[in-house]
């Protein structure tokens, strides 16, 4: 009887321990982790009352730890936590609106936690798999950076400010990704477009709207 349950519990064991061998390796081959960085060109687009205002999209980056669930052939889940940079130029307006007048050129650098939430599909054509992604990206702003040159008489004064998301920005920010690439031996490059769905000015007395948008570029390696 006692050999009967010394085996019974053996057994058990052996059930648990494979078990646990068959998870850890279903859980490795399904879940990758990797790092990624990429190069931005996204600024905004920027309406008052019905009409256009001029803004320069600037050069940024992105970067950060990511991960992909591969749980089928052919399609995946990625996310992350990236921080971004990023921001734009404009001349003869000023997005500090209840500061400055007569601006001759100001440059904002917006400084962002960004969550991307990207569905991803996956062709694989020998060593190289294809790559089509898609997904929100949810971003917050954690510092900025404005320079405004102020043109008085003849002369020309720089002021910096780092309120644009207390004073003109909201610091919450969302936008959709399209992207396309490809992947080989774990490292990939997209390059995708974002686009704003999200106003992020305060401004809302001049029926202000402006929303972020531009390309990126960027480049991964999965292990």
């Amino acid at each position: 009887m006692y050999e009967n349950i010394s085996t019974m519990r053996k057994n058990k064991a052996f059930c648990l321990i494979f078990a646990f061998i068959c998870i850890t390796t279903v859980w490795s081959q399904e879940w990758r982790l990797g790092i990624t960085a990429g190069y931005e060109n996204t600024g905004a687009k920027w309406f008052q009352e019905g009409v256009k205002k001029e803004l320069r999209n600037i050069s940024g980056f992105n970067v950060g730890p990511i991960v992909a669930y591969d749980f089928i052939d052919y399609f995946s889940i990625q996310s992350g936590l990236y921080f971004a940079m990023n921001g734009f130029e404009t001349s003869d307006h000023s997005i500090l609106w209840n500061k400055y007048d007569l601006v001759t050129n100001e440059k904002t650098i917006l400084y962002y936690l960004q969550l991307p939430v990207f569905a991803m599909g996956k062709l694989p054509i020998g060593q190289v798999t294809l790559l089509l992604e898609a997904g929100p990206i949810l971003s917050y702003g954690v510092a900025s950076h404005t320079s405004t040159q102020i043109r008085i008489g003849n002369q020309t004064e720089t002021y910096n400010s780092s309120d644009a998301f207390n004073e003109s920005l909201y610091p919450f920010n969302c936008s959709i990704h399209l992207g396309a690439g490809a992947e080989i031996l774990g490292a990939r490059l997209i390059v995708g477009y974002n686009f704003g769905v999200f106003d992020i000015g305060r401004d809302t007395k001049n029926n202000n709207d402006m929303k972020t948008s531009g390309f990126v570029v960027s480049a991964a390696y999965l292990f």
